[in-house]
């Protein structure tokens, strides 16, 4: 036992160094963006309000919250179904029926999961976009207890530490926290406790004491465990005690990185990028805060004699003294000649630079130009362009390990019923069907519109031009990159029946037109 707590205690140190060199900017940036949202230095107490004394300008914060908002409702919104589920290897529509019930069904079931009020997802979801749009890493844990809702929590990113695989995953994560000496007998059970705990338990119950969740691969043990494929111990510092070991059928805690250079563990946001302008503008509003306290209540210059102090310079005040026998001022302002209009101008040029950074203009047109639906359209996709890595990055670290997890929660839970034999030992995947995904997919639809709208004058002049179409392909492409249920298109199978049943019906009326045609003729005969 001791050897696995060193072992523990031993990669907790390597990933804990890995994150020092981060520290110092995630300070900076909960200071400037994320006041009062954590604290990587020190403690803070409960409902301490001090930290945001070094904020004077918060467009910083405003464009964070902004953003993070965007993301959270254009790619998970519980007011619409963002996403769907297919069989990896053919397109939705050609799979079988009982298939896509089955897809369907789990699809159901998961959003259930996540707009449930008992699951937490939309509030901690919220969270989660905060810290990964300002610290550039954001951490999610899903708690899977049997007989209780799914629970997802967002870890603040000063309690997380991280190794990745050989491929750049994160698979190795530690969470250091603190909990009351009673709230571990009750997660654990007084026997877990060790000996000198149980005589704090009855000593002092609320005392806090630092503990250690540590999840890494079960290959990494020299003895693995087979059934889970990630171990999982959490662990008394304070006394080096393990408290509980058990296991994960999958990674319960999902890392995301916002953007990411090569060979970092964590990731960078725009809040790394436009830091400087956001020190910067804090520190220009500063000083114009006190050039504008300079115009409104200047210094005054005074006579070294003559003068009735203390000066009162408050409204309706009188200044015995201000005005020699013969006229002459004895006090006067000093101007400090501050043109504030300057300043302003440089301060709205800074955090105009900074809303560039936060992408703000992808989501708020503040020019009062008038514009049509699809110039606003186009130049929202031309915006939403710079975020296509981005959202590519969320998709593939976040929503498909999230959806991965939740999928096979509750498939063991029984509640998405029996797999089809189709399913089996078959990979699916995930199609994104959020407004913010179906605005980058709209560019497909927009191509094709313009390809049939510049072929069918041709077909005109030669109609043989539309048989290089596959007109079911296109509209059923338009279909999925618009986001319309695919319940609602027919299968290939019902379009074929369809097209033989106008075929016979056609043919019928042939022949029934050629019998009128040929009764008529004979009608018109002489009679023999």
């Amino acid at each position: 036992m001791k050897d696995t707590i060193q072992f523990i205690l031993s990669k907790h140190d390597s990933a804990k160094s890995v994150r020092s060199n981060y520290e110092g900017t995630w300070q900076d940036i909960s200071d400037y963006i994320l006041p009062n949202r954590g604290n990587f230095n020190s403690r803070v107490a409960d409902g301490d309000n001090t930290k945001r004394s070094k904020v004077f300008d918060t467009t910083g914060e405003q464009a964070n919250n902004l953003l993070a908002a965007s993301l959270f409702g254009g790619l998970t919104s519980p007011s619409s179904k963002w996403f769907s589920l297919r069989l990896k290897d053919i397109k939705g529509f050609e799979e079988s029926e009982l298939v896509e019930r089955f897809m369907e069904n789990a699809v159901d079931e998961m959003l259930d999961v996540f707009n449930s009020s008992n699951s937490g997802f939309t509030s901690q979801t919220h969270e989660y976009f905060l810290s990964l749009t300002s610290y550039g890493t954001s951490a999610l844990y899903i708690e899977d207890i049997p007989g209780e809702d799914v629970k997802f929590c967002t870890v603040h990113l000063s309690e997380i530490s991280i190794l990745e695989n050989k491929v750049g995953v994160p698979d190795t994560v530690f969470r250091e926290f603190q909990m009351t000496v009673r709230q571990i007998s009750q997660k654990w059970g007084v026997e877990s406790l060790h000996p000198k705990l149980l005589k704090i338990l009855d000593q002092d119950p609320e005392r806090k004491i630092r503990i250690l969740h540590c999840v890494l691969p079960a290959e990494d043990m020299k003895i693995p465990n087979k059934k889970f494929k990630f171990h999982s111990y959490f662990i008394d510092l304070e006394h080096t005690h393990i408290l509980s070991e058990g296991g994960y059928y999958e990674q319960p805690y999902i890392i995301a990185r916002f953007s990411k250079l090569a060979g970092e563990h964590y990731g960078r946001s725009p809040a790394w990028s436009c830091l400087p302008d956001v020190k910067m503008v804090n520190a220009m509003k500063e000083t114009m805060i006190r050039s504008s306290q300079l115009n409104a209540a200047p210094p005054m210059l005074l006579a070294d004699d003559g003068v009735m102090s203390p000066l009162k310079i408050t409204p309706n005040g009188v200044i015995m003294g201000g005005i020699s026998m013969d006229g002459m001022e004895r006090v006067k302002p000093l101007m400090m000649g501050n043109n504030l209009a300057i300043n302003d101008n440089m301060i709205q040029q800074v955090q105009k630079s900074i809303r560039d950074m936060f992408y703000i203009d992808a989501f708020i047109f503040r020019d009062q130009a008038m514009m049509t639906a699809t110039e606003a359209r186009l130049r929202q996709q031309e915006q939403l362009r710079l975020l296509a890595p981005h959202i590519g990055r969320i998709q593939s670290e976040f929503l498909f390990p999230l959806i991965e997890k939740v999928f096979n929660i509750l498939l063991r839970r029984g509640i998405l019923g029996t797999v089809p034999e189709e399913l089996r030992g078959r990979e699916w995947s995930v199609d994104y069907i959020s407004p913010l995904a179906l605005l980058q997919k709209s560019q497909d639809v927009q191509s094709i519109q313009n390809f049939l709208s510049m072929l069918l004058p041709l077909s005109q002049v030669n109609p043989d031009v539309l048989d290089s179409v596959d007109f079911d392909k296109a509209i059923k492409t338009m279909a999925e990159d618009s986001g319309v249920p695919l319940k609602v298109l027919r299968t290939n199978d019902e379009i074929a029946k369809l097209r033989q049943q106008k075929q016979q019906a056609q043919a019928q009326q042939m022949m029934l037109n050629q019998g009128q045609q040929a009764a008529d003729i004979i009608s018109k005969l002489p009679p023999q």
